[in-house]
């Protein structure tokens, strides 16, 4: 008689990822460092959840999940070898290669549907959008669009139909990943807007005493990494820290958040702010200072998208006659809003010249800009940097200092990196 097939799950090691299983909200997200357990924790409450699921009228309990990452080839590289890790398929189930469809059958009493669907292709997406589900998990969801996360909470809670049964049990999105950004929506949906039904749980960092899963990793583990990461990296990886991660080639290597990073900054009085100013169909604003070092401080920013300057410009001047009350400003702005601008034959110039704006054009010479920029960022005034950024006041503009804006890799026959 073949012996019967035991697996062990607990959350002695991991007192976060156990405050995520006990908890019903509909939409729940686990961030932390790698090698943190979050996947594996994924796996078990799926499980889970399959044996709380109210029987059929056949006594069976049946699940279907949706399991989602952005590419099949990370989906078949670490989702689904993870799921086959804890549920290896000669002894509990079978999979169909072709469908992504993997059905759980050995526990007694309880069957579980596995349905696999990147997002690397638009019919991907359709199909995912056209699933019966009773509750889906995004893993590594950082990598994933938040316009499918919103849609695929719809596919849940639709099986079992309730026509055939009391419907599903429990429904809803959980979520695991690596730190994103700070503008992520991630980021957005939970520290931001905090509805309710949304529900995060933050690991510690790696190299808390509080530490999760650190008994089953290697001893140097995440020392490893920090001599391997720069410091974003390791505030993301190792930490379990928002961090903007780089990808790419950055336009300022040498930027550094936590040398060039600052938060509340203030106008120093009596000297004048300049005003950078940035058109299209995205106009944006910066306001800035040279301090008496010669030090430059971005302190604040104004952002849209699809706004015509018209409206923006009116926002922000308003905005900043109280915010910057007393002071001069002098205003810089791109050469190309000299040109006429869509709505009429009048230039971008001219409309803010019109406010009362007196803006002149900055140089087009793209080196000179970007070694101007450069030259300050690797420049030291008395052990400080000669340029510094308000984190808080200006998030975009932080981010594309630390990678966001960056030189697109190319294809190369050589297998060498090159960039444009």
């Amino acid at each position: 008689m073949p012996k019967p097939i035991r697996i062990e799950y607990s959350y002695d090691d991991a007192p976060t990822l156990a405050r995520f299983a006990r908890s019903n909200t509909r939409i729940r997200g686990v961030m932390g460092p790698f090698g943190s357990g979050k996947s594996s924790a994924m796996v078990a409450e799926c499980v889970r959840r399959a044996f709380e699921q109210e029987p059929m009228a056949d006594g069976v309990r049946r699940v279907r999940i949706g399991v989602v990452r952005n590419t099949y080839r990370q989906l078949e590289d670490t989702t689904i070898n993870t799921v086959f890790e804890w549920l290896p398929p000669n002894y509990f189930g079978k999979y169909y290669k072709s469908e992504h469809r993997y059905v759980v059958t050995s526990f007694k009493g309880v069957e579980i549907e596995f349905l696999f669907r990147a997002l690397d292709r638009p019919e991907h997406v359709s199909n995912l959008l056209s699933l019966e589900l009773t509750f889906a998990w995004v893993n590594e969801a950082r990598e994933v669009p938040f316009a499918l996360i919103k849609p695929l909470l719809g596919r849940c809670n639709r099986f079992p139909s309730r026509r055939d049964s009391v419907g599903a049990t429990w429904h809803g999105i959980f979520m695991d990943t690596n730190p994103p950004s700070p503008r992520s929506w991630w980021y957005n949906l939970f520290e931001v807007e905090k509805k309710k039904g949304v529900e995060i749980f933050k690991q510690p960092s790696g190299m808390s005493p509080k530490a999760e899963n650190r008994k089953y990793l290697a001893p140097t583990y995440y020392e490893d990494l920090i001599d391997l990461y720069d410091e974003d990296e390791a505030r993301a990886y190792v930490h379990g820290e928002y961090s903007f991660i780089k990808d790419g080639k950055p336009v300022y290597p040498g930027y550094r958040s936590t040398l060039h990073g600052r938060t509340g900054l203030e106008p120093v009085k009596g000297l004048r702010l300049i005003r950078g100013w940035d058109f299209g169909l995205t106009p944006a604003c910066v306001v800035a200072q040279v301090a008496p070092s010669g030090q430059l401080r971005f302190l604040k920013e104004w952002t849209t998208q699809r706004a015509g300057l018209d409206a923006f410009s009116e926002i922000v001047l308003r905005e900043q006659k109280l915010l910057y009350k007393g002071f001069e400003f002098e205003d810089w702005g791109d050469p190309a809003g000299n040109s006429g601008v869509d709505t009429d034959e009048s230039s971008c110039f001219d409309l803010l010249m019109g406010r009362g704006v007196d803006i002149q054009g900055s140089t087009n010479n793209l080196r000179m800009r970007l070694e101007a920029m450069r030259r300050g960022i690797d420049t030291l005034i008395d052990g400080e940097p000669a340029v510094v950024v308000d984190t808080q006041g200006c998030p975009v503009l932080a981010e594309g200092f630390q990678g966001g804006y960056k030189y697109k890799k190319i294809l190369d026959s050589s297998g060498s990196d090159r960039y444009q």
